[in-house]
This record gives C-alpha cells, sequence and structure tokens, in this order.
C-alpha cells in the first residue's frame, strides 16, 4: 500500500477528517501531541516522530542517561526510540515501521505507544 493510501485507511480508521499529504509526510494531533509521520523513501519506511519537549539545563546529563536507559527497554518491547535533537536540544520519541507491513491497525497501536511514551516523558520533564 502507498504512503498516501495507508494514511487515508489510517485516518478513516481513527475517525479523522480527510487528511492531506504534504511533501511525504503528515502531521496529526493526539492528546495535544502532535505526532509527524514522514515517509522515508530510501529505507521504504515510515517515520513517527514526536516532540518532548527541552530539557531543564541543569539537569539535562541526568536526564539524558535516564532516556538511554529507557531506550534499552523500550527497544526490548519494540517501541520508539528516545533521542534529541542536537540543534535545537529538544527530545523526541521516534518509532520507524517498515511500508511493506504497515496498516491501519498497525499505526493506531504504534501511535498509542508514541504518544503513551511522549506523556510519560513530557510529565518526567515537568517534575524535573
Amino acid at each position: 500500500m502507498e504512503f498516501k493510501e495507508l494514511m487515508e485507511a489510517f485516518a478513516a480508521k481513527c475517525g479523522l477528517p480527510g487528511i492531506e499529504v504534504r511533501g511525504g509526510g503528515v502531521v496529526l494531533e493526539f492528546n495535544d501531541i502532535k505526532v509527524a509521520f514522514l515517509k522515508n523513501e530510501n529505507f521504504e519506511t515510515i517515520i513517527l516522530r514526536a516532540v518532548i519537549g527541552a530539557p531543564p539545563l541543569e539537569s539535562d546529563g541526568e536526564l539524558a542517561k535516564k532516556m538511554l536507559y529507557a531506550n534499552h527497554s523500550l527497544c526490548n518491547a519494540c517501541g520508539a526510540t528516545l533521542c534529541q535533537n542536537p540543534d535545537t536540544k529538544e527530545y523526541a520519541a521516534v518509532l520507524v515501521i517498515p511500508l511493506k507491513i504497515a496498516d491501519a491497525d498497525l499505526l493506531a497501536r504504534s501511535v498509542g505507544s508514541i504518544v503513551a511514551t511522549v506523556t510519560t516523558w513530557k510529565e518526567t520533564l515537568a517534575n524535573g
């Protein structure tokens, strides 16, 4: 299934109004969390990415260490990978799905997973 068709099927499954794919991507909001769906042509994957936020400066190193430890568990559970943008310093959660196995149900489960991960880490950032 092509990326545009997949995103339309996903939108229909979630009861979302028609979506517009621009430049190989779509951004949708779930529980106040924006999730970008990007098609990676080179690797034939869909990348889901959601920003967690910028770390407080005084705890950036300690927080990064906790996130690295969490990556181990998340990867073992086929969950999102936590990362930090080197330019903006914002943390994000990223999930990569091979296009050949992607369907509306898998995208729905993946969105649930990434939103839960981002929600947990946003709370962690807010609480120091």
